[in-house]
């Protein structure tokens, strides 16, 4: 795969074309959405390489372990990753419905209004030769990203346990755009995790001192609400001071 197709790609479906700085030593076009604060994507090429820089969120610890992917190295951001287009063992389809992540979660809220979601589409059937009534159905909508992807059945070929769906859908609420982001995202992921309530055997050690559930693994999360489950039931159980510190913040927000 080459950056001109990619930037071919980001043009014919986003609409948005990729202008090339030289930069450092390297060539790269920083690609944002337009309204958006922040571009969710780099195109990098530097002594004949050629690469992808993407925002890839609570994705990011999953995917630098795929072929071809790894940390960003031009953004010092854990939340960004980097894919090799040299690399022979990158898979094309995986890596653009990757991109399409990155797009989705970038876009501005003003304009996640507008989109498909909040309209009633329609399909058209043209009336055949023979005068048949006119037919009209409602367009299913489009899966999420995560629901029509292949990392369920990645993780499950790596032995590790899919998701847990309120987890899932917790992790996918994550607004990029929010101000102040880490505040306002750990309130309203809260909210959804509540009542949420899991039985997971390990206690996995969090070692941040004071964490948000964006800075968790699945296996993190999962430990912690299944402590925070027994200790509503009043089965309290030590745990290390960041459990503590994240059900103190929670009952403070």
């Amino acid at each position: 795969m080459h950056l001109a197709e990619v930037a071919d790609y980001i043009q014919s479906k986003y609409g948005i074309e990729a202008s090339y700085v030289d930069l450092a030593g390297q060539t790269l076009a920083a690609v944002t959405v337009p309204g958006a604060n922040e571009s969710f994507a780099l195109l990098l090429k530097k002594d004949g390489r050629e690469a992808v820089e993407l925002k890839a969120g609570s994705l990011a610890k999953f995917l630098v372990a795929q072929p071809a992917f790894g940390p960003a190295v031009f953004v010092q951001d854990p939340a960004w990753i980097r894919v090799d287009l040299d690399n022979p063992a990158l898979n094309d389809r995986f890596f653009y419905k990757t991109l399409d992540s990155a797009y989705q979660s970038s876009r501005p809220l003003e304009a996640a209004k507008n989109t498909a979601d909040d309209r009633q589409e329609h399909e058209i059937y043209l009336l055949d030769d023979e005068g048949e009534d006119f037919q009209e159905e409602v367009i299913p909508k489009r899966p999420a990203f995560f629901k029509d992807s292949d990392f369920d059945r990645l993780l499950a070929e790596k032995g590790q346990p899919v998701i847990p769906e309120g987890i899932r859908q917790m992790q996918e609420s994550y607004d990029y755009l929010a101000v102040p982001r880490r505040e306002r995202n750990f309130y309203r992921q809260g909210m959804l995790m509540a009542n949420y309530e899991d039985d997971f055997a390990q206690m996995v050690p969090i070692n941040k001192q004071r964490p948000v559930y964006h800075d968790l693994t699945v296996d993190q999360l999962r430990s912690f609400f299944s402590w925070r489950t027994k200790f509503r039931q009043g089965k309290y159980k030590p745990a290390p001071a960041a459990y503590v510190y994240l059900l103190a913040s929670e009952l403070v927000c």
